[in-house]
């Protein structure tokens, strides 16, 4: 894998948080667009947030 692959893939969660400045968001999408294995790895990082949204929330013990 790229240096720069791994960059955009570092960058993916971020991308989907709304972090990133325009010139990366640009980047980003540019190379989601040209490679389907980055494609693939954001929409796997999608379903897994889905599915981590639908978990209950989890509550601390009293007095932790």
């Amino acid at each position: 894998m790229s240096p720069q692959r791994d960059d955009i893939r570092e960058q993916l969660s971020a991308y989907l948080d709304g972090e990133l400045s325009q010139a990366q968001l640009g980047r980003v999408q540019d190379a989601i667009r040209g490679d389907p294995q980055l494609a693939a790895e954001l929409e796997a990082l999608r379903a897994v947030r889905k599915l981590l949204r639908g978990l209950p929330r989890a509550s601390a013990p009293h007095g932790f």
